[in-house]
């Protein structure tokens, strides 16, 4: 009886620890996604040249910037900080002049629309005519992979 119930404690207690680190690294994860935005210092406008939908409302937003300054080497800088991700993406570098980012949303959006991201404040808005069709934490958009 008493063994019973001290493998039972047992197998509690290292199903409880096992929870808490599943719980733990999810917050790790989800902490370093967040750093790693506010690290991109990124503050610009630009206007959609395409887009590319893959499953429904999911696809590429293609657009140049027109105002503010983004490069491919901030983005490799702040990845090489990261602990818990192999790599994350916010901007897709394509061409000169082109960049692309993924968009939950891109059905929504049409050629001539004007994004405005900015990580400091954690906001991507997309305009279309000056009227404000979707604005969202920047988290959405961005990409990435574990290791």
């Amino acid at each position: 009886m008493k063994k019973s119930i001290l493998i039972f404690g047992a197998i509690l207690l290292i199903i409880l620890l096992g929870i808490r680190a599943i719980r733990l690294h999810g917050d790790d994860l989800e902490n370093e996604r967040q750093s790693y935005i506010k690290q991109l210092g990124y503050d610009f406008s630009g206007e959609i040249d395409s887009l590319q939908i893959h499953n429904g409302s999911h696809g590429m937003v293609f657009f140049h910037i027109t105002k503010g300054h983004v490069t491919k080497a901030r983005e490799i800088e702040v990845n090489k900080k990261l602990v818990h991700h192999a790599e994350l993406i916010l901007l897709e570098f394509r061409g000169p002049g082109l960049i692309g980012i993924a968009s939950e949303t891109a059905d929504k959006y049409k050629k001539g629309d004007s994004i405005v991201v900015s990580t400091d404040e954690n906001l991507i808005t997309v305009f279309s005519k000056g009227d404000k069709i979707t604005e969202s934490e920047v988290l959405p958009w961005l990409r990435g992979r574990q290791f």
